[in-house]
């Protein structure tokens, strides 16, 4: 019995030494999932730096055949909207509207925060930022998207 559990330690011993060998001998040979994958990612960076590169050319068509706005420019309302009183709330105005959350937006206009500007309608341009215009108009003055305001 002794010599039975001696013989079997001994197969035992070349096959620990064989994984370990085995392990190695991967460990050479180069991991094409890897080599695959970041020769994706290089091919994906070079075409989106192309499509960055001609979406920037388009834009600058754009915006120099769109007709936006500035401070001091007479402009016109394009569509039905809402005037805030702040930028601030602009902000929670837009926020109602993406939410449709009418009763939060018939409260800001309650408190005279919010007014309606009909399409149409000629404004003065106070302060332009990034994305939004202050504008004055016959029936007050308020804060809008810049989109909403164009040169006729």
């Amino acid at each position: 019995m002794l010599s039975e559990d001696v013989s079997t330690e001994l197969t035992q011993t070349p096959e620990l030494n064989e994984t370990p060998g085995t392990a190695h001998e991967q460990e050479k040979k180069p991991n094409t999932l890897l080599i695959g994958s970041v020769g994706l990612i290089v091919l994906v960076f070079f075409f989106g730096l192309t499509f960055c590169d001609n979406n920037k050319s388009n834009s600058s068509i754009t915006a120099t055949s769109s007709s936006s706005v500035k401070t001091g420019d007479r402009g016109y309302i394009n569509t039905d909207t809402y005037a805030a009183l702040t930028n601030g709330d602009l902000d929670l105005m837009l926020n109602y509207i993406n939410a449709r959350n009418n009763n939060g937006l018939n409260e800001m206009i309650q408190a005279g925060q919010v007014s309606p500007v009909s399409q149409g309608t000629a404004v003065n341009i106070v302060e332009r930022k990034l994305s939004t215009v202050k504008v004055s108009y016959s029936g007050g003055s308020g804060w809008v998207p810049h989109e909403f305001v164009s040169k006729k």
